[in-house]
């Protein structure tokens, strides 16, 4: 029995003209975008799920977070990369009191 070749999905949509300009002359726009697509779902921001904003809950956690943490770059790659300093104060995550005697 021949086995069904599966079909492809097609999805369409809009571009503004200033985007469209920077896509036009790429040899396979189609392949570009599907990698596009598919590196944004796999490499997107654990804490906003790739939405690019923050809640009001979520800003005030992370807000929290960065009481005992920094954004620093790697000088060896120049990657972005959370570093802790927590052991330079005496907060915990939430800003409050942290009692190290536990």
């Amino acid at each position: 029995m021949k086995q069904k070749k599966s079909k492809d999905n097609i999805v369409s949509f809009k571009l503004d003209e200033n985007l469209y300009e920077k896509i036009k002359d790429l040899p396979d726009r189609s392949n570009f975008i599907r990698n596009a697509i598919e590196a944004a779902i796999e490499e997107q921001c654990p804490f906003c799920n790739g939405t690019g904003v923050l809640t009001k809950q979520q800003k005030e956690h992370f807000s929290n977070f960065l009481l005992n943490h920094t954004i620093a770059r790697c000088p060896d790659c120049g990657a972005n990369y959370i570093k802790c300093t927590f052991e330079n104060t005496d907060l915990d995550n939430r800003g409050e009191k942290y009692d190290k005697s536990k």
